[in-house]
C-alpha cells in the first residue's frame, strides 16, 4: 500500500528541534571540518636560506662616514597581513598556499566537540516531514546555535539515515570572526557500515561521529571570510574520506595578497594544483599589476612549481617571463624579478635585467642582460642552491650562491659563495671572487659594492669542539692588483682558556703554514707557537689582579734576504688590574631608573729584546711576525648607563663613553703612543650621537717600510709626475702599514618611526689622515621629510674641506601611487652624475623595478 506523503504544519516544537538538533549539528560538523582545516593547505615557518660567505672589509683609507643614507620616507601604509600576523608578514609562496586554502589551523573555523551537539535557540518557520523518502524539510528563517557556531537559512532538509543534509538559500555559517555564505550546500555522510540509525537522535553515535568527518560536501557561490583571508567560489566540492576536492571561479585576498584562479584541484592536505593564477598585492579590479601563472603546483602546504610566470600591468602582459618556476622549500619565498635601468657615470646608459627559474628542487638559475652605451653589453649566468634539509641529495647539508658577469669590453667578474656542515660542530666555507679589473664590481654595481676594498678566494675548514678550535685554510690571490698573504694552507689549533689548578689558567695556540706575500713575493714555511698563564687573583672583594706570562717559539724556513732557517724566541710578561663598580639611580626625563655601571682598567707588559732573530731579517706576513721588545702600560675606563622607559618598560644603553690610552715606556724599533676616545649617547632607540677618535704616533727610530723601497720610490715619482695617486690602496700599503695616523668621526643620527611625522636625518664629520697623507677631512648632512600621505624627499651632501669640493650630493623624490611606489634619484660624485628612477611593488618581496 502507498502511503504517499503527509504533510504537517506548524511552529517548531521539542521535536522538531531534536531533528534539526540531529541532522543540521551533522551537516554543520561536516563542514566546519571542511573550514576548520580538513582539507587546508597546511603552511610551514621554516626559513633555510643558502649562506653566502662575505669576505672582511679591509681597513684601507677613507672612513666611511655614517652607515644607511638619508631616504626619502615611504608615504602611505603598506598592507599588513593582519592584526594577528602583524609581527610576521606572509612570503608569496604562503600566500599561494593560502589561496587554495580554506582555512588555516590556529584562524578561522574550528572544529566544534562532536560529542556534546547541543542545539540552542533553534527556530524555524515551519516543518515538513514527508513519508515516502523520510526527510524533513524546515523552510523560512531556519537559525539555531552549536555551541559558538551560528547557522542560518532559507531552507534546510534533512534526509534518511544521514544519506543526504542539503541547506539552501542565504546560507550562512559565522563562528567568532570567520563566517562562510553560501546559495547552496550539499553534505553527504559517508556510507552506513552497520544497521541503519534511527533519523531522529539528538546526539549521533560514535560512528556516526566519523561518518561526518568523512563526508562530501558541495555548494554554490561560496564566500569565506575570516581575520586573514577571504575566499569566494562559483562552485565548490570536498571529499572527507580522500581529503580531495575543487574550487572553480576563485577570487579573494590573504592578508596584504589578492589572488584569483579559474580552477583549483586538490588531491590531498597541502597537495594540489591550480590552474589560470594570478597574485597581486593590488586592492584595485583589476589590479594595477599582478603576476599571472598558467599552472602551479602545491606541496605541503607551499609553490614549489609553476609554469608560464608572466609579470602583467592591468590586462598588459610585460615580457618578464618565467617558462617554469619553483620554489625552494622551507626559503623565503620571492619571485626574483630584477630589472634596473638608467645611467651611472662610469658605465653610461644602461639595462641590467634578469630573471630567475628553478630547474631542480633548492636550485633557481638565473640569466641577466646589461648592456650599456660605453661598457659594451654584459651577459651573465647566476643563481643559487640550498641542500641543508635534503636528505636524499648528494648536496646534504650545503648551500650556496653564484654570480657571473662577462661584457664585450673584456670586463667582467665571478663569484662563488658556498657553505657546507658535514656536523654540527664543522663547517667548510668556500669562497671565489674574480673580478677582471679592479673598479668594475664599483662600475656595475656602485649601489651594491661602493664600500669594498678587494675580492678574496679562499676555502676554510673549521672544527670546534668546547675546549678547543682547530680551522684550516687555503687562500689563493686571484687578481693581480691584491696585496695579501696567501696560504697554502695555514692550519691553527686553539686551546681555549682551561683551568689547571685552581685560579690558575692555560691556552695555547699554534699557527703553521706556507704562507707567500703578494706583490712583494716574500715567502716562507712557518711556525708559531704561543702558550698562556695566567692567575685569577683577588686583592679585594672589588679588585681582581691578573698576572701572565706568554711565551711565543717561532720558525721560518727561510729568512726575508736569504734562504737559511730563522728561529725566534720571545716571552712577555705583564699584570692587569681591573675592578667593576655600579650605581642604580632614580628616573628622570620619561625613563622609569638608570644603571651606572663603570669598569676601568689598567695592564703592563714587558717584552725583552729578541735576539734570536733580527726584525729586518723577519718574513712579514701579517701581526704575528711583529715580535720586538718592548715596555708599554695600557689603561681602559667603560662608563656605561642603562636606562628603562617608563612607559613600555624597554631597556637599552642609554650612554656610554670608553676611554684607551697606551704608551711605549720602551721599544726596540719605535716607541708608540695610542690614545681613543667613543662615545655613545641615545637618549631614545631612534636618535643619538656618536663620537670615535683615534690617535697613533711613533718615533720613527727604525723603517719597517725598508721592504718596500724600490717600490714606493717609483709610486711616490709617479704621483708626483702626474699630480695624483696612481693607486690609493696600494699607496697606504706601501707608505702607511706601521705609520702615524689620525681618525676622527662624529655623527648625529635621527631616524622618526612615526607613520605621521616621517622623519630622518644626520650629520657628521670624518677625518682620516696617515702619515702625511689626509684622506678624507669632510663633513655629511642629510635629512628626508614625508610630505603627507603620497609624497617624501630627502637630500644629502657630503663636503670634503680637504679637496674643498662638494663631492658628492644625492637627492630623492618619492611619490606613493596606491600599490606602487615611485622614487627618482640625482647622485653626483667625482667620477659624474648618477640618475635612476624605482618603481617598488609595495609588499610584494622581491619585486623591484628600477630605471
Amino acid at each position: 500500500m502507498s502511503i504517499g506523503r503527509r504533510r504537517l504544519w506548524g511552529r517548531v516544537g521539542s521535536e522538531a528541534r531534536a531533528v534539526i538538533g540531529a541532522g543540521a549539528a551533522s551537516m554543520l560538523a561536516g563542514w566546519i571540518a571542511v573550514c576548520a582545516g580538513g582539507s587546508a593547505l597546511a603552511q610551514t615557518d621554516s626559513n633555510a636560506a643558502a649562506t653566502e660567505v662575505k669576505p672582511p672589509r679591509a681597513n684601507f683609507g677613507r672612513i666611511p662616514l655614517g652607515s644607511a643614507e638619508p631616504h626619502a620616507p615611504r608615504p602611505g601604509r603598506r598592507p599588513e597581513a593582519s592584526p594577528e600576523l602583524k609581527e610576521e608578514r606572509q612570503t608569496l609562496s604562503e600566500a599561494f598556499a593560502d589561496a587554495l586554502s580554506v582555512g588555516s589551523a590556529g584562524v578561522g573555523f574550528s572544529m566544534p566537540d562532536l560529542d556534546r551537539l547541543e542545539l540552542e535557540g533553534a527556530e524555524a518557520d515551519a516543518f515538513e516531514y514527508f513519508w515516502e523518502d523520510e526527510s524533513v524539510e524546515m523552510t523560512g528563517n531556519v537559525r539555531f546555535r552549536l555551541q559558538d557556531i551560528h547557522f542560518s537559512a532559507d531552507t534546510l532538509v534533512l534526509k534518511e539515515d544521514w544519506a543526504e543534509i542539503h541547506a539552501l538559500g542565504n546560507v550562512v555559517v559565522q563562528q567568532g570572526e570567520s563566517t562562510v555564505w553560501a546559495d547552496e550546500i550539499i553534505y553527504t555522510p559517508a556510507p552506513l557500515t552497520e544497521l541503519e540509525q534511527p533519523l531522529i537522535d539528538a546526539s549521533p553515535s560514535g560512528e556516526d561521529r566519523e561518518r561526518l568527518r568523512l563526508g562530501t560536501v558541495e555548494g554554490k557561490r561560496m564566500h569565506l571570510a575570516d581575520p586573514t583571508r577571504e575566499l569566494q567560489a562559483e562552485e565548490f566540492a570536498h571529499d572527507g574520506t580522500t581529503r580531495a576536492g575543487a574550487f572553480r571561479a576563485v577570487k579573494g585576498h590573504t592578508g596584504g595578497y589578492y589572488f584569483t584562479a579559474g580552477e583549483i584541484l586538490f588531491s590531498g592536505p597541502g597537495t594540489g594544483k591550480g590552474h589560470d593564477v594570478t597574485i597581486s598585492t593590488c586592492d584595485h579590479d583589476p589590479p594595477h599589476y599582478c603576476i599571472h601563472f598558467t599552472d602551479v603546483e602545491v606541496e605541503r602546504g607551499e609553490i614549489v612549481r609553476g609554469s608560464n610566470a608572466q609579470l602583467q600591468f592591468g590586462r598588459l602582459k610585460t615580457p618578464l617571463y618565467w617558462p617554469r618556476w619553483s620554489y625552494r622549500m622551507g626559503a623565503p619565498g620571492a619571485i626574483s624579478v630584477d630589472f634596473d635601468s638608467g645611467r651611472r657615470a662610469a658605465i653610461g646608459y644602461y639595462v641590467n635585467v634578469a630573471q630567475r627559474f628553478g630547474v631542480a628542487p633548492g636550485v633557481d638559475l638565473g640569466v641577466r642582460l646589461f648592456p650599456t652605451t660605453k661598457e659594451g653589453v654584459g651577459l651573465g649566468l647566476e643563481g643559487n642552491y640550498d641542500f641543508m634539509d635534503k636528505p636524499a641529495s648528494r648536496l646534504f647539508r650545503s648551500a650556496g650562491t653564484w654570480h657571473t658577469m662577462y661584457t664585450t669590453e673584456d670586463r667582467g667578474f665571478t663569484e662563488w659563495y658556498h657553505r657546507y656542515e658535514p656536523h654540527e660542530d664543522t663547517v667548510a666555507l668556500m669562497q671565489v671572487e674574480h673580478w677582471y679589473d679592479r673598479d668594475f664590481v664599483k662600475d656595475f654595481y656602485y649601489d651594491r659594492y661602493r664600500d669594498r676594498t678587494e675580492p678574496r678566494t679562499f676555502a676554510n675548514l673549521t672544527y670546534t669542539r668546547p675546549g678547543y678550535l682547530v680551522t684550516g685554510t687555503v687562500r689563493k690571490r686571484t687578481d693581480n692588483f691584491v696585496s695579501e698573504t696567501e696560504y697554502a694552507p695555514e692550519i691553527t689549533y686553539h686551546l681555549l682558556e682551561r683551568p689547571i689548578a685552581e685560579r690558575l689558567y692555560f691556552t695555547f695556540d699554534t699557527v703553521n703554514g706556507y704562507n707567500e706575500r703578494e706583490p712583494s713575493g716574500t715567502h716562507a714555511l712557518r711556525l708559531i707557537n704561543v702558550a698562556r698563564l695566567s692567575w685569577d687573583g683577588e686583592l679585594s672583594d672589588a679588585l681582581n689582579f691578573v698576572p701572565f706570562v706568554e711565551a711565543e717559539a717561532a720558525a721560518y724556513s727561510e729568512k726575508r734576504e736569504s734562504e737559511d732557517p730563522g728561529y725566534r724566541f720571545s716571552s712577555t710578561f705583564g699584570t692587569t688590574f681591573q675592578t667593576r663598580f655600579h650605581k642604580t639611580y632614580p628616573g628622570r626625563f620619561g625613563f622609569a631608573a638608570f644603571k651606572h655601571v663603570v669598569v676601568p682598567s689598567i695592564t703592563y707588559s714587558y717584552r725583552p729584546e729578541t735576539s734570536s732573530l733580527d726584525v729586518e731579517e723577519t718574513p712579514r706576513f701579517d701581526a704575528l711576525d711583529n715580535m720586538y721588545g718592548r715596555s708599554r702600560v695600557e689603561s681602559k675606563i667603560a662608563n656605561i648607563v642603562f636606562g628603562k622607559d617608563a612607559k613600555t618598560g624597554e631597556v637599552w644603553q642609554v650612554a656610554r663613553m670608553t676611554l684607551y690610552q697606551g704608551n711605549d715606556f720602551w721599544n726596540e724599533l719605535r716607541k708608540a703612543e695610542d690614545y681613543e676616545i667613543e662615545l655613545d649617547l641615545r637618549p631614545r632607540p631612534w636618535w643619538g650621537l656618536q663620537v670615535a677618535g683615534e690617535r697613533h704616533s711613533i718615533a720613527k727610530d727604525y723603517d719597517l717600510d725598508e721592504p718596500f723601497f724600490v717600490e714606493r720610490t717609483l709610486l711616490q715619482a709617479y704621483e708626483r709626475i702626474l699630480g695624483r695617486p696612481f693607486d690609493q690602496e696600494k699607496a697606504y700599503e706601501f707608505n702607511a702599514r706601521y705609520g702615524d695616523y689620525d681618525r676622527l668621526l662624529a655623527y648625529l643620527y635621527y631616524d622618526d618611526p612615526s607613520e605621521k611625522r616621517g622623519f630622518n636625518g644626520r650629520v657628521g664629520f670624518a677625518y682620516t689622515k696617515t702619515q702625511d697623507r689626509t684622506f678624507n677631512r669632510e663633513v655629511l648632512y642629510g635629512v628626508g621629510y614625508k610630505l603627507g600621505e603620497r609624497w617624501g624627499v630627502a637630500m644629502e651632501h657630503r663636503y670634503d674641506f680637504e679637496r674643498d669640493e662638494l663631492y658628492r650630493q644625492s637627492y630623492e623624490l618619492r611619490r606613493d601611487l596606491h600599490c606602487w611606489e615611485a622614487a627618482i634619484r640625482f647622485t653626483d660624485r667625482p667620477s659624474g652624475w648618477d640618475i635612476n628612477l624605482q618603481f617598488t611593488i609595495k609588499a610584494l618581496p622581491g619585486i623591484k623595478l628600477k630605471f
